[in-house]
């Protein structure tokens, strides 16, 4: 399951990601990222829930990366993930360390992460 839009305030994507995502859906949630990176400026930053999501498959895990490559492309200046699952974290680092040049860091709420994003 997920949830993705844009705060114009703050120029910033948020989005949920939870539970086990099969490719399928994944390619969805990346078609409704794109639209909502498109509508964002230059320089935006990214806020992502992915407390709740369960580990991915290699094919899962590729499809998300390609997500990512697009915003870094279209001005994502950093970036914060809030994950509770050390697995879920490493694979996360593992899966996005190739992705274009962005600061991402992770985080154990969405206020600390909000106050990265903000300074």
């Amino acid at each position: 399951m997920y949830n993705v839009t844009y705060d114009r305030s703050k120029n910033r994507i948020k989005g949920v990601v939870s539970g086990f995502m099969k490719v399928d859906e994944v390619s969805k949630y990346n078609d409704e990222l794109k639209k909502v990176i498109d509508q964002a400026k230059s320089n935006f930053t990214a806020l992502f829930d992915i407390s709740e999501f369960k580990p991915a498959t290699q094919e899962v895990a590729k499809v998300l990366a390609e997500g990512k490559d697009y915003a870094v492309k279209k001005g994502l200046r950093k970036s914060a993930l809030v994950a509770t699952s050390a697995i879920v974290k490493m694979q996360s680092k593992r899966n996005f360390k190739d992705v274009g040049d962005s600061p991402e860091e992770y985080f154990a709420s969405i206020e600390k992460a909000e106050e990265f994003l903000d300074s």
